[in-house]
């Protein structure tokens, strides 16, 4: 569409007949020229279900366990608490992702991330981690001359 103009000999690191598709798990360590991340197209709505993986509202099973499980171990109860906890997981995993591209970085999802969407009536948000969002739902991507939407 002509948004990003791309050096095409940065893409001699890669093979001509493959292009590699992967979680963000398996690509930690990894580097690529161009990276394109999924950063909402699971998120048209802001269900509480689907706050853990963009913008946690609770601090979910991993870190209640970990709660009830430390108390009886030498290192004792945490002192951050859960939900700060469970941002850091958020992320970490997106810095991850974000920080595998040697040149171009795409982060791809809908509209209604960016602009929102109307629900009974009302214009509503969905706070995402990986879009710009932080902890205190305020968004920090607006006026970015780099941030394009198509």
């Amino acid at each position: 569409m002509g948004a990003v103009n791309i050096d095409l000999d940065i893409l001699d690191d890669l093979p001509k007949n493959r292009f590699n598709i992967m979680s963000i798990h398996q690509s930690k360590g990894l580097e690529f020229p161009i990276v394109i991340v999924d950063v909402g197209s699971d998120f048209k709505m802001n269900y509480s279900t689907h706050s853990f993986r963009r913008f946690p509202s609770t601090p979910g099973k991993s870190c209640t366990i970990e709660d009830k499980m430390r108390e009886f171990s030498p290192i004792g109860k945490s002192e951050r608490n859960g939900i700060d906890r469970a941002f850091d997981d958020i992320i970490r995993q997106y810095f991850v992702a974000f920080s595998r591209p040697k040149n171009i970085l795409i982060l791809v999802g809908l509209n209604s991330v960016k602009d929102g969407y109307y629900f009974n009536g009302k214009m509503r948000f969905i706070p995402n981690i990986a879009t710009g969002w932080d902890r205190n739902e305020e968004w920090f991507w607006e006026g970015l001359s780099n941030l394009f939407q198509m």
